[in-house]
């Protein structure tokens, strides 16, 4: 699979790391979530940049499990929380098969 898409073994747990920056506002969130019974969203969490410079970014990394064979996709969307209504600044979308 691409850049986009990832095809991973039952009970296996992957991560998509996506670069961020929590200085502004802005936080990857899921968009959609993926069918449950092929995937399971585990967590996410922040990694700031290992640096002193104020407002330098990071990393979100999404953990995931597969858990029963199919596909589905991870839809996710770079928002801040509190804009209703606006479209977010970046998406990215996946598409997981599990075997």
């Amino acid at each position: 699979m691409g850049p986009a898409g990832r095809a991973v073994a039952l009970g296996e747990e992957f991560e998509i790391r996506l670069p961020a920056n929590q200085t502004t506002g802005y936080r990857w969130e899921l968009g959609n979530p993926p069918d449950e019974s092929v995937v399971r969203f585990l967590n996410s969490r922040y990694e700031a940049e290992p640096t002193d410079v104020v407002g330098s970014g990071g990393i979100t990394i999404f953990t995931f499990e597969g858990v029963g064979a199919g596909r589905t996709s991870i839809k996710l969307v770079y928002v801040r929380p509190w804009e209703k209504g606006v479209a977010p600044a970046r998406e990215a979308t996946y598409a997981i098969v599990v075997e």
